[in-house]
């Protein structure tokens, strides 16, 4: 992980190996959260281990939008003026 390149692609069973980019640990799930672009009052429930596992299952929340506007300005927009 560096503060100047994008981080690489998160899965399941990544976030064990991503380390912060300064410290000599790994992130935590407050850091994977914002990473993810996940709100910060955003809750995952259980274990730490868990939280970090579901947002690796995850599409991230801005990705997901840019997704719908890409569809609605391509496809949708045509349809609902036709």
């Amino acid at each position: 992980l560096a503060f100047n390149k994008p981080a690489r692609t998160w899965t399941k069973s990544s976030w064990k190996d991503i380390y912060h980019p300064i410290e000599n640990r790994c992130l935590t799930v407050a850091e994977i959260k914002r990473i993810r672009s996940f709100p910060d009052k955003f809750l995952f429930a259980g274990k730490p281990c868990d939280a970090a596992q579901r947002m690796g299952n995850s599409v991230p929340p801005n990705f997901v939008c840019a997704i719908a506007e890409c569809l609605y300005d391509n496809i949708l927009s045509k349809i609902d003026s036709a």
